[in-house]
């Protein structure tokens, strides 16, 4: 647990630095040749290596929708229709592995909105989530919320998958079991959204590319494991941001911008509010792991590093 921990010290420190550096090359380039233009959103399309980088954190384009695309080809199919502005029917998978009691509490939270199904803890096995998953949509399109752990493979990329209860379900599939109607998902799990490095192949062999081959119009996903308590949080203000009718583009900028602004004492008013009245085992474990932050100093922003916002990106 030492050596883990040196490593998270090391790459909380290189992220921020790295993209300090990117910003010269890309990001101000970028953003000189937009200013003065009535433009808000960016989609970038990505070659191999380049689409493992957070590009919309770079700092002189955090003003902007930033979001990526496999290809032109792509982006045209799926936005052939109006952008998503509302929550459609929430299929949620939450915690298979029980270890992540956070996300637990988060989707009991989202459960109230009109049309969630909730799938937690030893529920969650592979054979149920492809089976929620393969239904159909209703009066309104679907959207998934999958918060567990994920793992990808750059040898065998069509292995890579999400935890369920009992294992693991891979990339292959869950992209075979996708019901009509399902319009974006988003992945809360470890390294859900890389790729390889160089490989002209790259669009087929993502969980980001493959759920847009297979009809998402759009997926937000991870490129490095993410801290629980911080992803909860920004993920917790995206389905506030989307319920009051933002894209979900805009919604996870703000987002992002709202968790690396946030104080020790807004955090602590925040988790309170969270949390209510439940007193469940997943949140008191919750309470356990937001314990040491809540005993640093009021005024100190524990997430302002990129670290623990930045590793999300949208994928169209």
């Amino acid at each position: 647990s030492r050596l883990r921990f040196a490593a998270q010290e090391a790459f909380e420190k290189l992220i921020p630095e790295s993209l300090v550096t990117l910003d010269d090359v890309i990001g101000r380039p970028v953003a000189d040749a937009l200013r003065g233009r009535n433009v808000r959103r960016i989609v970038i399309i990505a070659p191999p290596g380049l689409n493992l980088i957070p590009l919309s954190a770079l700092p002189a384009l955090t003003q902007y929708d930033v979001s990526l695309t496999p290809s032109l080809l792509t982006y045209k199919l799926h936005h052939r229709n109006p952008l998503l502005t509302s929550i459609g029917e929430l299929r949620i998978v939450a915690n298979p592995s029980s270890e992540l009691a956070c996300s637990t509490v988060l989707a009991r939270n989202l459960s109230g909105l009109a049309g969630s199904v909730i799938l937690d803890g030893n529920n969650a096995t592979a054979p149920r989530m492809l089976e929620l998953f393969s239904q159909p949509a209703g009066a309104q399109h679907v959207e998934w919320y999958i918060s567990t752990h994920g793992r990808y493979s750059f040898g065998n990329p069509l292995s890579s998958g999400l935890a369920a209860a009992d294992g693991y379900l891979s990339l292959k599939e869950l992209t075979g079991h996708i019901g009509s109607g399902v319009q974006m998902a988003v992945l809360s799990a470890c390294d859900s959204s890389l790729s390889p490095l160089s490989d002209a192949q790259q669009e087929l062999t993502s969980l980001p590319s493959m759920l847009s081959a297979a009809g998402l119009s759009q997926v937000i996903g991870t490129l490095w494991p993410v801290d629980e308590l911080a992803s909860t949080l920004l993920l917790k203000q995206f389905y506030t941001y989307r319920t009051n009718g933002q894209a979900p583009t805009t919604a996870l900028r703000h987002s992002q911008d709202w968790l690396r602004r946030q104080t020790v004492s807004d955090i602590e008013s925040t988790l309170q509010s969270f949390f209510g009245s439940d007193v469940s085992s997943d949140t008191f474990s919750c309470q356990v792991l937001a314990e040491p932050l809540l005993s640093q100093q009021p005024n100190f922003r524990p997430f302002e590093s990129p670290f623990y916002w930045a590793s999300f990106v949208l994928f169209e």
